[in-house]
């Protein structure tokens, strides 16, 4: 999931994951957002959702493993 996550703000930075300004983890624990959808869906009783800021956006994960990146936030 931290690979799709680089790769979605990577685009939608318009740059390739190499050429953030900083790395995930500065944003995220990698590790514990790995193991937040380690498990498939039909193991977590609930739908899980993941919301939290990085590079001024909005990332959203959804159950399905969808990754959503917001335009840039206003300050």
């Amino acid at each position: 999931m931290s690979e799709a996550v680089v790769f979605a703000i990577a685009q939608a930075e318009g740059c390739s994951p190499h050429e953030l300004d900083e790395p995930m983890y500065n944003w995220i624990d990698l590790d514990a957002l790995d193991a937040v959808f380690r498990l498939p869906r039909e193991e977590v009783a609930d739908d899980r959702l993941l919301s939290f800021r990085a590079y001024g956006r909005e990332v959203t994960i959804v159950d399905t493993r969808d990754v959503y990146v917001s335009h840039p936030l206003e300050s």
